[in-house]
Order: C-alpha cells, then sequence, then structure tokens
C-alpha cells in the first residue's frame, strides 16, 4: 500500500516487507505522461524500400507484312509497241493460246521450271513471226521460297551464275543449243525473292524480263524486283 504526499513533491512507499521508502513524485508523473503519450500517438510505418527501377521489355520484332496478291497483266499489256519493237523485231504477232496443254508454250525450255509454270498461277505470253520459226515467249509467276530456290538451284546446275541487280535478285542468261523441241537462241531468267519472269528465244530475252519485271512493279507496288 502506498501513500503520497503532494507538498512535499515525494512519494512514500512501503515495499512487501512494510519498510518505508521514498522516490520523487516527479519521476512517478513523468513516467505516467511518458505511458499516456506513448498510447495515444500514431504509429509511424517503417518506411519502404525504394521502389526498383523495372526494365522495360523489348518489343518483339513485328512479323513482316503479309503481300497482297500478286497482279498479273494481260499478254497485251505486258509491253508497249515500242518495246515489242525495240527487244523482238518488227511484225512480230501476238499468238492467242488454245488453251490445249499441249500447245501452251513457257519462258524456259527446262522441264522442271515449265511443270513449275504449268501448275502454279502463271502467266504466258508468245509472240511470233509470221511465216517463220521464229518466236518469243514469257512467263511470270509469283516467286515463293521454294519456287526461288528451283530456279536458281536449276540454273547454277546449268552453268549460270547470273548477275546481281540489287539485294537477292538475279538475272539468268542461258545459251540454248538447236534441238527437236528448241529453236536454240538466249533464255533469260530475272528472279526476285518474290516475282519470277523468263523469257526464251531471241537474243533480248535478259532485256525482255527487265522491261517485264518493270511492268510487274508498277502493278504491283508493295513488291521488290
Amino acid at each position: 500500500m502506498s501513500t503520497a504526499d503532494s507538498l512535499s513533491g515525494v512519494e512514500k512507499v512501503t515495499d512487501p516487507q512494510g519498510a518505508l521508502m521514498f522516490r520523487p513524485a516527479a519521476i512517478v508523473v513523468t513516467l505516467a505522461c511518458a505511458m499516456l503519450l506513448t498510447g495515444c500517438l500514431p504509429v509511424e510505418p517503417a518506411p519502404s524500400a525504394a521502389p526498383t527501377e523495372e526494365s522495360t521489355p523489348a518489343a518483339s520484332p513485328s512479323a513482316p507484312a503479309a503481300l497482297p496478291p500478286l497482279v498479273l497483266p494481260e499478254c497485251d499489256d505486258l509491253y508497249t509497241a515500242e518495246e515489242i519493237l525495240t527487244l523482238m523485231g518488227s511484225d512480230m504477232v501476238f499468238v492467242v493460246p488454245d488453251g490445249a496443254p499441249e500447245n501452251v508454250a513457257y519462258g524456259t525450255d527446262f522441264p522442271e521450271l515449265r511443270d513449275e509454270l504449268a501448275a502454279g498461277d502463271s502467266l504466258s505470253c508468245t509472240w511470233v513471226l509470221p511465216a517463220s520459226e521464229y518466236g518469243v515467249t514469257v512467263s511470270i509467276m509469283l516467286a515463293s521460297p521454294d519456287v526461288f530456290d528451283l530456279v536458281s538451284s536449276t540454273l547454277r546446275a546449268a552453268g549460270s551464275d547470273g548477275t546481281p541487280t540489287g539485294g537477292e535478285s538475279v538475272i539468268f542468261a542461258i545459251e540454248l543449243e538447236e534441238t527437236e523441241v528448241s529453236t536454240g537462241g538466249t533464255e533469260a531468267h530475272y528472279l526476285s525473292p518474290e516475282i519470277w519472269v523468263s523469257a526464251n528465244g531471241g537474243g533480248s530475252s535478259a532485256a525482255l524480263t527487265q522491261a517485264a519485271m518493270e511492268r510487274m512493279l508498277e502493278l504491283n507496288p508493295a513488291y521488290a524486283g
């Protein structure tokens, strides 16, 4: 049991054995106030760790844009009259195909390449000099990766390394011998990763493939020659 003397500023206390003890009342008051204040003040939250800077993931490369369908011209719209005169010669006449598969001409004498043109969506146009065996045939087809590899490997195996025209595009020129199925002359192929043009007959086959490729790019501006 304890008693307090507010005038003397001390507190009299007795310990459990009954001995009288003194301690300053100010200490008691101070401790009490400290306890009261501690219980009333809001507890400040512990400082959070500084936010770490997260690295921004690198943007994944976008897939190449799909090309629109290849537009093939009509045969009479492939060359101008001046180009026909300059590259084929005078009096050349366009031959309208009769539709019979055995009568369709192609811009190549290589059997595997003819089969590819016959099986795919291709254009083949033929001009002939009346009353002669002279004729020129130009074929055009979309060059898928498989077609590109087939044409390139076939012509390189035939001995033509080709002349690069920029990027992966190449013009191949092959001298053909006269046989039972061929009148000889020059066969040329303008091969790009997107378009394949072949021309068979005459000495201007390479120029014919170039002119045809230019026309194709006019009709298909999204493509690269």
